[in-house]
């Protein structure tokens, strides 16, 4: 066995989230970037208060999509490329496939920053 399994999961100790309506098909980077850049903001004003550094925890920006009834949680990994960003969200939904190619279907609905810890046993 690894030590890798050994390790406790990562535990999210703060959640800012950002109610949103966006579509996918007009999608704008730099709308995201801004909005992000305020939800950080809020979130390293919350690790503050907890005495932990910006140093021993992880910073992650999520996306909340739907697609009609599904609700996805998308990482926002690629704010640097339109494309590849829309192809992430796609492929988060079970019938990717079958979206078509305008997205016009896909809003999506709130941005998040989850402030992470990985605690060592």
């Amino acid at each position: 066995m690894s030590a890798m399994t050994n390790r406790p999961a990562a535990t999210t100790i703060i959640s800012v989230t950002e109610d949103v309506a966006l579509s996918l098909h007009d999608l704008s980077l730099e709308t995201l970037r801004r909005e992000f850049g305020l939800l950080f903001d809020r979130a390293a004003l919350a690790l503050q208060k907890t005495g932990l550094d910006h140093d021993d925890v992880v910073f992650e920006r999520r996306l909340v999509c739907r697609r009609g009834d599904q609700t996805c949680d998308v990482p926002a990994d690629w704010l640097a490329d339109r494309d590849r960003l829309i192809q992430c969200v796609r492929s988060a939904f079970p019938d990717a496939s079958n979206l078509p190619p305008a997205d016009t279907d896909v809003r999506i609905e709130a941005l998040r920053v989850d402030v992470v810890v990985d605690r060592l046993a």
